[in-house]
């Protein structure tokens, strides 16, 4: 997604701008309050929309309004995203190609994300920063962590807010909290109960005297966890007491043994080891004195077996001699078996086909693929043209058959229909008829005319009865009311009444004469058409019968074509049948010159041919085999017999006999060939043998004589002049190492059961006897501890139940009942507190479970900015979950805390983070990354690095960067647009 034109048309300060973006890095650089911070709040305010107070902060001193539009690509397609506050009360409004759309797909560009995503992943500025600076140091590392997560401190702030709720609602320390103020109410409604308790003084005593049974109990109980301590110390010390005895014993004895103390720790083991070291090496010398006799008589008999120096050729090229004559004996077997089985199959063939031809007359015969196709083309042409002429000879049948019927057919046709006289007849009545029937079709239509005319009449004479009543009625009505009301006397009153009852007699006459004469012309009579019924029933059956004559000429005509139709396929078929003749005929000259060619075909049927070629040519390719096989079988035998003269000359070497047969020949060479193949073999190990042992035996003695100096040097260490003399100093430290085991394993049981006061206690003089009576008595003393434990418990008892009586029947009963329910109050509000806490714990969860899936990737991010913003200082970052803060490790390996860092550093650590969330973010949706002056405070390199990073981004996503900093450090070749804010 690119931004490509803001048109503000009211913002701030803007008023009818519109400023043009490019991709890459668009820097906007100007003073501050020229208007900068405005165009990233424009954005916010077209995308997500603003809150009221700040929609009435950057609303227009010109006009009064607020809006503009945000054209924007994305896809290849151009977005038009508007807000106006004083249209579509104040929501916006998107168009795609210049087509309107709605806010859902508005959404779908955007990927759901609001302004809070916006401006805590792609909007970033310099407050962000000094936000974080305001924190303590200690609260430092939780914010970076939160930020982490989502982008932004939101997630300290909603902790923040959860532990105020908790804290407001209860403080361990605090009065006001609605709990402490409860637990403070319950205090001092106990205090009333108290001061009840004491205005009941037997209530008072009672009470008393349960506090001083409890006192004494509980005194009772310290003496009874002394007595069981002091006991429980005395039996662990009887527990230990063979231990400790025993180690007492064994320090004495082993100062005994102190002279041998300094002897070697390994002295008898090394001492042994050499010995047997001296025992196995004389046994190997030994051994290998007896090998070097045994091979050298070994090798002697062997060099008097071996013939191999007179062979003429060597062991390999007998052994393979061996291999070609089997071979050669095996393929020579083959070869039999496949001439006899191919033989066979070629006089099977030729028996199938009742033939007598010898192998070179088969060899002989000219078969070749063209004269299968030949044969195959005569009958099958043979067999097409039986069938045709059969299928000819059929359908001229059928066509005969079919035209016989036709002409029968035609002529029942012609003998039912009209001749010419009554043909002509039966027209000009239906004339005579027709014209009978257009005359009553006038008739009829003049008759409704009729009706239509009497009907207007008829309503005509109705408003003429109604009318000549009504008319003279009204006007007598108005002179009676003008002289009732209007009439005095005078001439012009009496002649006003004259010509109203006049008019009213004149319009009555002429009415009543039009009614009469509308009446006569109503009775007027029209002369009913006769319909004669007979003239429509005839001109119908005349029709009938032109119509049904019609369809017979009609039906004759078709008929007459199809015979004609019919005897042109039955010339057509004749001709084919002469053509399929002569074919015939030459295809019978073309088997006369086969069967003169070839006389065998004689005793075969045409449509066997194919098959008796296929036959031939396998005999004759068999025939061909066989004496291909023969000529391979002179080849062997030949080659055989040359081996076999090779295979005697070896033999005669080791047995004078020449009787050998032909069959055991080659066994017994090959049983040569492997005796003396053993025999070499043996010699060349024997060799070796012989070699290796006089090597072992040189080796031997070089390799014992450190040994023997090791064993000197340990005879002069412990001053013993012999071995009996080492062996009886080896039994002392022996003795002295057992007695060590065992004063340690004494000690380490009582350490078991006394820790630290181990050495204390083995060092010390116990008096048995005397630990045996306080042990009993402690016994004794805590049985009667738990006895008097046991009657004050039952005392107390009895007065809590004198207690309770007095409380029912006293004030002291509803004081009870106001604390009820002062608990209950508080547990409910402590349930209010348990949820607040609840969700503290969901919020922890939630950070776990972001932890595990997704910040790896974006810590991995982080540390990569982080170690180019630091120029290598700081290369490993990692999560602490119990603290949730943040630990840094530097390039010389130490750890720091995030609040450790200076402040510059802990910037850089919070930009990393943002650009890392950025990254991630940006794979769903891809808005350009705006930055508000959010490095001003930065120092001169630390800037410099960040500005790099910043060019890197704008590669692939676009950058707008508003700073007050003319001259920042950018190379002009990553600028894309640069734009000066006044």
């Amino acid at each position: 997604m690119k931004f490509k034109q803001l048109d503000i048309v009211s913002f701030g300060k803007w008023n009818r701008e519109k400023i043009h973006l490019e991709s890459g890095i668009n820097i906007f650089h100007g003073a501050n309050e020229a208007g900068k911070s405005s165009i990233r709040m424009f954005m916010t305010y077209i995308l997500f929309g603003l809150k009221p107070e700040e929609r009435e902060r950057y609303t227009s001193k010109v006009d009064g309004q607020l809006g503009g539009r945000l054209i924007l690509t994305h896809d290849n397609d151009e977005w038009v995203i508007e807000r106006f506050s004083h249209q579509n009360r104040g929501q916006r409004a998107g168009y795609v190609n210049g087509q309107s759309t709605t806010d859902e797909k508005i959404n779908q560009l955007l990927r759901g994300m609001d302004r809070h995503l916006f401006e805590s992943i792609f909007s970033f500025q310099d407050r962000d920063l000094q936000a974080i600076r305001r924190y303590k140091s200690d609260d430092l590392g939780k914010v970076l962590f939160n930020v982490g997560l989502t982008g932004s401190d939101h997630m300290v702030e909603l902790e923040n807010s959860l532990i105020r709720k908790a804290d407001s609602l209860f403080k361990k320390q605090g009065k006001k909290p609605p709990i402490n103020e409860k637990l403070n109410e319950l205090k001092n409604l106990n205090l009333d109960i108290e001061k009840t308790e004491k205005i009941e003084k037997e209530h008072q005593n009672l009470y008393q005297q349960v506090r001083d049974m409890e006192n004494e109990l509980n005194d009772l109980k310290y003496n009874e966890q002394q007595q069981r301590e002091h006991t429980k110390y005395i039996e662990k010390l009887f527990q230990t007491k063979s231990s400790v005895v025993k180690h007492q014993i064994l320090s004495n004895e082993l100062e005994d043994l102190s002279h041998i103390k300094h002897f070697p720790k390994n002295g008898q083991q090394r001492f042994e080891q050499l010995k047997e070291k001296e025992i196995l090496v004389n046994e190997k010398l030994n051994i290998l004195n007896e090998d070097l006799k045994q091979i050298s008589s070994t090798l002697d008999s062997l060099n008097k077996k071996s013939r191999l120096e007179f062979w003429q050729i060597s062991i390999d090229e007998a052994k393979a001699l061996v291999e070609e004559v089997s071979e050669i004996s095996k393929n020579i077997k083959q070869l039999n078996e496949q001439r006899k089985e191919i033989n066979y199959e070629c006089q099977r063939l030729l028996k199938d086909l009742g033939l007598n031809f010898s192998l070179k007359e088969l060899t002989e015969l000219s078969l070749n693929n063209y004269t299968n196709e030949r044969w195959k083309r005569l009958a099958q042409k043979w067999e097409e043209l039986g069938n045709q002429k059969k299928s000819i000879s059929r359908k001229h049948k059928a066509k005969s058959e079919e035209l016989d019927h036709k002409d029968k057919f035609y002529q029942q046709i012609k003998q039912d229909m009209l001749n010419e006289d009554e043909l002509n007849q039966l027209n000009e009545t239906y004339e005579k008829l027709k014209m009978l029937e257009q005359k009553h079709e006038l008739e009829k239509e003049f008759e409704n005319e009729l009706i239509h005319q009497q009907s207007t009449v008829s309503k005509i004479s109705k408003f003429l009865g109604a009318a000549k009543f009504t008319l003279p009625l009204a006007l007598l009505m108005i002179t009676a009311l003008y002289t009732i009301f209007l009439f005095s006397s005078s001439g012009v009153d009496y002649v006003i009444v004259s010509v109203l009852l006049l008019v009213s007699i004149f319009s009555f006459s002429i009415l009543n004469q039009q009614h009469k004469r509308v009446k006569q012309s109503m009775n007027t009579s029209v002369k009913s058409k006769d319909h004669n019924q007979d003239v429509t029933a005839k001109l119908l059956q005349l029709r009938s019968d032109l119509e049904t004559h019609n369809k017979k000429e009609k039906e004759l005509n078709e008929v007459k074509n199809q015979i004609q139709v019919l005897q042109t396929t039955l010339n057509e078929l004749e001709t084919d049948l002469d053509i399929v003749e002569e074919e015939f005929h030459s295809i019978e000259q073309k088997i006369e010159q086969e069967l003169h060619q070839y006389n065998f075909l004689e005793q075969f049927e045409l449509f066997h041919w194919p098959n008796v070629f296929s036959s031939l040519q396998q005999a004759k390719h068999n025939a061909e085999m066989i004496m291909d096989l023969e000529k391979q079988l002179n080849d062997r035998q030949s080659r055989q017999n040359i081996l076999k003269g090779q295979a005697k000359q070896i033999i005669h070497l080791y047995e004078s006999s020449t009787s050998i047969q032909t069959e055991l020949l080659w066994t017994f060479l090959k049983d040569l060939i492997d005796q003396e193949k053993t025999w070499q073999q043996q010699i060349k190990q024997n060799t070796d043998w012989l070699i290796d042992k006089q090597h072992e035996i040189t080796k031997e003695q070089a390799a014992f004589e450190p040994y023997s100096q090791e064993k000197k040097s340990l005879f002069n260490q412990v001053n013993a002049s012999s071995e009996e003399e080492f062996n009886k100093l080896c039994d002392d430290h022996q003795i002295y190492l057992s007695k060590q085991e065992q004063l340690k394993e004494a000690y380490s049981i009582v350490f078991e059961v006394f820790g630290d006061e181990t050495n204390e206690l083995i060092n010390k003089h116990h008096n048995w006897a005397d630990l045996e009576e306080q042990l009993e008595m402690n016994e004794i003393n805590l049985s009667k501890i738990i006895d008097l434990m046991e009657t004050k418990r039952n005392l107390i008892s009895e007065k809590r139940a004198q207690i309770s009586q007095l409380e029912e029947n006293g004030r002291l009963s509803d004081l009870i009942h106001q604390r009820a329910q002062l608990e209950s109050e508080i547990v409910d509000l402590a349930k209010e507190w348990a949820v607040v806490k609840t969700a503290q714990g969901y919020l922890k969860d939630t950070k776990n479970r972001y932890q595990n899936v997704y910040l790896p990737g974006i810590m991995e991010q982080t540390r990569k900015y982080f170690e180019k913003l630091t120029n290598g200082r700081y290369n490993e970052i990692i999560f602490s979950e119990t603290e949730e803060t943040i630990s840094v490790k530097s390039s010389h390996g130490e750890w720091y805390h995030v609040h450790q860092l200076s402040e510059g550093t802990a910037d850089q650590l919070y930009v990393s983070l943002r650009l890392a969330l950025n990254d991630s973010i940006k794979r769903l949706v891809r808005v350009p990354f705006v930055f508000d002056d959010a490095f001003v405070h930065f120092d001169f390199e630390r800037r410099e690095q960040i500005l790099k990073q910043l060019e890197e981004i704008a590669e692939e996503q676009q950058v707008i960067y508003l700073t007050f900093d003319q001259d920042s450090k950018l190379n002009a070749k990553d600028i894309n647009q640069s734009i000066y804010v006044s």
